[in-house]
């Protein structure tokens, strides 16, 4: 006697315009069944898609939220540079150094993402979230007979940091007013007849989810303003010859 194996229902399945009897075994034909509905499901489409595309959609999400950041850090930087040095232009009196000192830790209280930033690398020393120098430049004629479009020298007073660099005493060098900031030179603009004060400051950036090797972990601006009330500034340990 002849053993008669079960199939399942003829599944009919269309090829061009000819209908094609295809004969499976229950379990492969099931299978079939699934991933034909699968792949011609329009959200199995919208899943798979999805699925693609969305590690590229976070990427750029948290990329925005890093570019954000570093734009608005640039920024604080000069804030706080501006109005540090707004507040040393006011000075009335020979600055000592703890007066000088209190100017630079206002840094972390005009900018509070300075101390987000010690959050992120776990420290409250301000010394190592951002560098703030206040100096005060002299300005002469090269030519002291000189009585219209002079040329000016400027020469550093004082110049006092809690961290990172100063400037040095003795003559700065002229530079292009778009040139990076140097600790050795004053953009050309900024030379005339009255003397300048001059804070410069380093802030620190570290991104969330962007290699650092691709985005700047610092951000250095300079702010120059004029003496408000005295016609210069100066400190209780100035440079030799002021």
């Amino acid at each position: 006697m002849h053993r008669i194996l079960a199939l399942n229902p003829v599944r009919r399945l269309r090829c061009s315009s000819k209908a094609i009897l295809i004969r499976f075994p229950t379990g492969i034909s099931s299978k079939i069944i699934i991933l034909h509905h699968f792949i011609t499901s329009k959200r199995a489409a919208s899943a798979v898609e999805f699925s693609l595309i969305a590690p590229v959609l976070l990427l750029l999400f948290f990329a925005a939220i890093d570019i954000s950041r570093a734009v608005t850090a640039a920024y604080r930087a000069g804030f706080v540079a501006d109005t540090i040095g707004e507040l040393v232009s006011q000075a009335d009196h020979t600055l000592t150094d703890s007066e000088i000192t209190s100017f630079i830790q206002l840094a972390p209280l005009i900018d509070p993402d300075i101390l987000a930033y010690g959050r992120q690398i776990k420290s409250t020393n301000l010394k190592s979230l951002a560098n703030v120098a206040i100096s005060s430049i002299a300005m002469s004629k090269l030519n002291a007979s000189c009585t219209s479009g002079c040329t000016y020298s400027g020469s550093v007073v004082f110049s006092r940091a809690l961290s990172g660099p100063t400037r040095p005493c003795g003559l700065q060098t002229a530079s292009a007013n778009d040139a990076a900031i140097s600790m050795t030179a004053l953009p050309t603009s900024v030379f005339g007849p009255v003397d300048m004060v001059v804070v410069d400051i380093t802030v620190f950036f570290k991104p969330f989810l962007i290699s650092a090797a691709l985005m700047p972990n610092q951000f250095i601006r300079s702010a120059y303003f004029r003496p408000r009330i005295i016609s210069r500034i100066s400190s209780q340990n100035n440079c030799v010859g002021f």
